[in-house]
């Protein structure tokens, strides 16, 4: 006997009905058979299902997903993002929901932009509440530039009665080569086994590049960036091996965060901000050039022995307890006593440093040259006026930054004891606040131990050993003599 049930597919759920067999004989027979024989009942049940309901999004329509690259270097390693395909319950729930198959892909763009999405369906279906875990890659090719490409996936119930094709999911997947221009803001990922040599830099304006990864990125070649362009280092080591050339008000920005940075060249920037260790590289000609300065509380910018230049800010004078601001409140807190270790600082981690024999020196271009704020000179092969902060790596006591101590930085410190002047250019070579007797000691000791003038004219301060002429130390002799009987005297 062969029966069916006729209902409607409408309604999603269980569906049942009955089919009876009328079992009257014409024997009359005993009881329970002929006329008296009962009829036969057959229940028929079914379940109608509601279709597939293909989604990027789990629990929630989304037939359209982006996935975005952004910078690769050029020639670089496949690149590869994850993406999932879900089949949503349906509102009467994943019991009354069909299968999902996936029955292909189909691209439109760029062959080096693919999926993982086999060219037919699995042979088990996704079920309903599940999803299945889909791969998206990126070959990067030798040449710079955008490319995307469009997958388009096709969707269907499984094979039931009643199957029907789903709507489409569309994945577009993007990304940019290159070889050191940055158009637009983006990311740069870098993974350990990259190191990224640019053969050129170039940060639009307006745009922001976060460089992230464990690899190694050299900026190399020439710079060309936009008035506001920003790069935060944000992993792996970043090494400047050419100057940003910018100016205090238009260029490169430059973010330390959890990247070591490392300038390997004459630095000029619009801004740093030192979040975490940032070094200029020892030379003695490495000049860092900054419009604007801020370094965080556990960060540290080491200077080697080079100068830095900030344009047009804060000198910095002592407050309560002899803690300076500005410029040399870094260079107070970097000091740390004199162990050049102080966080949230700039440090000099030269053994004459360590020694005492050698400082960072800072002083305004008024300071030094007497400048007004719009008046230039030249200092250490920079252009500085009045308003300019140098902080220069010199022998303690050289409070002139002119690279070696010398009768005027005796004259500057005798002038400034015992009055209410302080900084370093007035004679607190200790930078504890206070011009004194400990400063006199220092200015004293280090004219006998100096060697040759530092700073860019000079050669290196690292590990000086100085040997003075006879007419040096009894020059040193009797100006030590002189100190202890001007401070024996004020005493």
């Amino acid at each position: 006997i062969s029966v069916s049930l006729n209902a409607s597919t409408s309604t999603i759920g269980l569906q049942s009905g009955t089919v009876t067999l009328d079992n009257t004989d014409l024997t009359t027979a005993a009881a329970g058979q002929g006329s008296a024989d009962g009829n036969d009942t057959i229940t028929v049940s079914g379940t109608v299902l509601d279709h597939a309901q293909a989604s990027f999004i789990a629990g929630s329509s989304g037939l359209a997903q982006s996935i975005d690259f952004s910078y690769v270097p050029a020639g670089g390693v496949v690149r590869s993002a994850n993406f999932n395909v879900y089949n949503n319950a349906a509102p009467a729930g994943a019991s009354f929901t069909a299968g999902l198959d996936t029955d292909g892909v189909t691209r439109v763009g760029s062959t080096l932009l693919s999926t993982t999405v086999a060219a037919s369906n699995p042979a088990t279906p996704l079920a309903a509440g599940g999803n299945r875990a889909y791969g998206a890659n990126f070959t990067p090719g030798a040449v710079e530039g955008l490319i995307s490409a469009t997958h388009t996936i096709a969707t269907s119930d499984e094979n039931i009665p009643g199957a029907a094709a789903r709507p489409n999911l569309v994945l577009t997947t993007s990304g940019r080569t290159t070889t050191g221009n940055f158009p637009v803001s983006g990311n740069l990922f870098l993974f350990g086994s990259e190191t990224f040599n640019t053969t050129s830099f170039a940060i639009a304006d307006g745009a922001t590049i976060q460089k992230q990864g464990p690899g190694t990125m050299n900026v190399n070649g020439a710079h060309g960036h936009g008035a506001t362009a920003h790069l935060i280092a944000d992993g792996g080591a970043v090494n400047f091996l050419t100057d940003a050339n910018s100016t205090a008000s238009s260029g490169l920005k430059l973010t330390v965060q959890t990247a070591p940075v490392t300038f390997q060249s004459k630095q000029h920037l619009r801004a740093l901000d030192v979040q975490g260790n940032a070094t200029v590289a020892t030379n003695g000609d490495h000049a860092l050039v900054v419009g604007q300065l801020t370094i965080g509380a556990t960060a540290l910018l080491n200077l080697h022995d080079n100068d830095l230049i900030v344009r047009s800010a804060l000198r910095g004078q002592a407050g309560a307890g002899g803690i300076y601001d500005g410029i040399q409140g870094l260079v107070q807190r970097g000091a740390n006593g004199g162990a050049w270790d102080g966080a949230g600082g700039i440090v000099t981690t030269t053994a004459d440093a360590a020694s005492g024999l050698t400082t960072i020196g800072v002083a305004s271009g008024e300071d030094i040259f007497g400048l007004a704020p719009t008046e230039t000179t030249v200092w250490n092969g920079e252009i500085v006026s009045g308003v300019d902060v140098l902080a220069m790596y010199t022998y303690a006591g050289d409070g002139n930054l002119d690279g070696f101590i010398s009768g005027d930085d005796y004259s500057s410190i005798d002038f400034n004891v015992g009055t209410s002047a302080d900084g370093y250019f007035n004679g607190d070579f200790n930078y504890d606040g206070i011009i004194s007797g400990d400063d006199y000691s220092t200015i004293d000791f280090n004219f006998a131990g100096q060697g040759a003038p530092l700073g860019s004219s000079g050669v290196s301060g690292a590990d000086v050993t100085a040997v003075p002429e006879p007419a040096a130390c009894a020059f040193a002799f009797i100006g030590a003599a002189l100190a202890m009987r001007r401070r024996r005297r004020r005493a």
